[in-house]
Order: C-alpha cells, then sequence, then structure tokens
C-alpha cells in the first residue's frame, strides 16, 4: 500500500508539473518528443530539409500530444486502481473509485492550466486523459477479477481433494480397528483355552 501510494502520488505531481509549464517550453518540450519519434520510425527523417523536418513535427505534434495525455493518464488510472485495491473495500467499488480519482485530478489539471501563460483548459483533454485511467482501470479489473475467481476455485479444489483424502484415511482408520477387534477376539479365546487347559492340569495335579 504504501508503495503503491507513493508511486501515485508522484506520478500525480509529474503530471502537475508538466502542466505548470509555460506553453513555449510545453510545445518545445512536445516539439523535441515528436522529433525524437519520427527519428526512430522514419530512417529518412534526419536527411529531409529543415522546413520539411517542422512541417512534419507540426503536424504530429498535436496527436502526441494527445497521445501524451492518455498515456500519462493510463498510468495513473492504473496506479490510483492499484492503490485503492489494497484496500478493503468491495471490489466493485475499487474501480469506480480510481475512474473517479483519474477524472477528479484530470478536472482539477485542466484548471490549473488556466493559470499558467499560454496554457488553456479543454474539455476535449479531459475526455482524454478519462479514456486512458478508464482503459487501464478496465485491464486491472479484468485481471485482478480473473485472479480472484481463479484462486477461488483453486482453494475449492484442494478443499475437496482434502476433504477426500481424510475420508479415505476414516475409512482406513475404521478397517483397522475392525482388525483390531478381530484380533482381540482372537486373543480372548485363545486366553480362554489356556484358562481352561490350566484348570484341567490344575485338576489332574490334585488327584
Amino acid at each position: 500500500r504504501a508503495v503503491s501510494s507513493a508511486l501515485l502520488i508522484a506520478w500525480c505531481v509529474l503530471i502537475f508539473a508538466l502542466s505548470a509549464e509555460p506553453a513555449d517550453k510545453s510545445s518545445n518540450t512536445s516539439g523535441e518528443l515528436t522529433r525524437a519519434v519520427f527519428s526512430l520510425v522514419y530512417p529518412d527523417f534526419e536527411a529531409l530539409s529543415e522546413q520539411a523536418q517542422e512541417q512534419m513535427i507540426s503536424e504530429a505534434s498535436f496527436i502526441v500530444r494527445k497521445a501524451a495525455h492518455f498515456s500519462l493518464y493510463f498510468v495513473l488510472g492504473a496506479l490510483a486502481f492499484l492503490s485503492i485495491a489494497t484496500y478493503n473495500i468491495p471490489f466493485l467499488i475499487k474501480p469506480l473509485a480510481s475512474a473517479a480519482f483519474s477524472l477528479s485530478f484530470s478536472i482539477s489539471d485542466e484548471i490549473h492550466q488556466l493559470y499558467v501563460p499560454g496554457r488553456s483548459g479543454e474539455i476535449r483533454d479531459v475526455i482524454i486523459d478519462f479514456c486512458g485511467s478508464v482503459l487501464a482501470v478496465l485491464i486491472l479489473s479484468f485481471i485482478f477479477a480473473v485472479k480472484e475467481n481463479g484462486g477461488g476455485k483453486m482453494r475449492k479444489k484442494e478443499l475437496i481433494k482434502l476433504n477426500e483424502q481424510l475420508f479415505d484415511r476414516a475409512e482406513n482408520a475404521m478397517k483397522e480397528a475392525e482388525e483390531l477387534k478381530s484380533e482381540n477376539l482372537l486373543l480372548k479365546e485363545k486366553i480362554a483355552e489356556l484358562e481352561n487347559r490350566i484348570e484341567e492340569f490344575s485338576a489332574k495335579a490334585e488327584e
């Protein structure tokens, strides 16, 4: 719980710090990121003219920025779910609480950007952020649900197997008890025979 909470807080601080960057600095950051992506996926990018490179970066910058929004809040939703999942609350509340937290933080982040020079708060970004966090929450909810149900089935199978083993042992114990009873009867019969012989010997000795 401490680790997941610390990671969640750290990620919130990172998003806050990125949102606190002025518009020109934020644009430069996204531009450099877009340039790095083009350099990796498009080998001939560096061979293009500076003007062509800038045009491609400008056209792709919007997609990169929105993808960054989606990715940042995908991680936020995952960390929120992992943190909330450590509490002993009903399972259905965990994804709802995680999604609600992510949505609330996204709205507050867009409001924060209203006070940053050159930045603006947009409902579109809130929707993108929320979609990213919801996707992460749904994936983790599915994984946790499968894990819990699988674990429950395993525990049930183990209990059935243990019950069968105990039943077999009880049957063996009952058989052993019956055998001991039979042996005890035989011993009693032999003891009775020995007592009769002793009495016979005693009678002959007296004669």
